[in-house]
């Protein structure tokens, strides 16, 4: 009986995970020097993913604002270039989940980040 009740217990544990990992290898640590990027998205397998490169960027100094909490943070005159792989959800809104800029910084930035 004990072991029944362990393994109900067990699974009262158990719901659904939505737990994105990211890895990031530097090109000092890869065998060829190239960057890469890597990461797993456990939620809807149904959204189209599309990578996007973003040209250098030439604007007045100005400042992000952020749209749904009160995050702002100050932006350069010049803004790097830097690919993204974006993920457009069912409301035609896009957000760069991950990838490099010019500098070769890599980011993933979809772990309960909102903007």
């Amino acid at each position: 009986m004990k072991k029944y009740l362990a393994f109900a217990v067990t699974l009262l544990g158990m719901g659904k995970v939505i737990a994105c990992t990211t890895l990031l290898v530097g090109n000092q640590a890869s065998a060829d020097g190239s960057f890469i990027i890597a990461r797993n998205e456990d939620g809807s397998a149904n959204n189209a993913k599309h990578k996007v490169i973003h040209p250098v960027a030439f604007h007045q100094q100005g400042e992000y604002k952020a749209h749904r909490n009160n995050f702002s943070w100050p932006l350069p005159e010049t803004a790097m270039r830097y690919t993204a792989i974006h993920d457009f959800d069912t409301n035609d809104n896009a957000m760069g989940e991950a990838g490099f800029n010019s500098a070769g910084v890599g980011m993933s930035a979809t772990e309960t980040i909102y903007n």
